[in-house]
């Protein structure tokens, strides 16, 4: 693949883009924080995670320091879900029930 050869020899200047393990979608055979573990193994320094607030603070902290991850995000709680809130930080007359200040 010659004509190719110039196109690949430039890419290898160019930054690679760094992506995240979406915990809440990826990896989902395993249990939320062995994720971490997983995303890890395959090579991802960072993850991110829709709502973590099932699971103790303490345990995916540790989760993170044992894989050397960085945690790129997650979000805040949502209200309720499953009734189609759009998520407490976009209800202002709820503000006392959000939990932040």
């Amino acid at each position: 693949m010659p004509a190719l050869a110039g196109v690949i020899s430039s890419l290898d200047v160019l930054p690679m883009p760094k992506f995240a393990a979406n915990l809440s979608m990826m990896f989902t055979e395993y249990a939320f924080v062995d994720r971490f573990d997983a995303a890890a193994e395959v090579g991802f320094a960072a993850v991110e995670f829709l709502f973590p607030y099932n699971h103790p603070p303490a345990s995916i902290a540790e989760r993170l320091k044992r894989n050397r991850l960085t945690q790129a995000l997650f979000n805040l709680p949502p209200g309720r879900w499953e009734a189609g809130e759009p998520g407490r930080s976009a209800m202002s007359r709820r503000p006392a029930s959000s939990g932040f200040t």
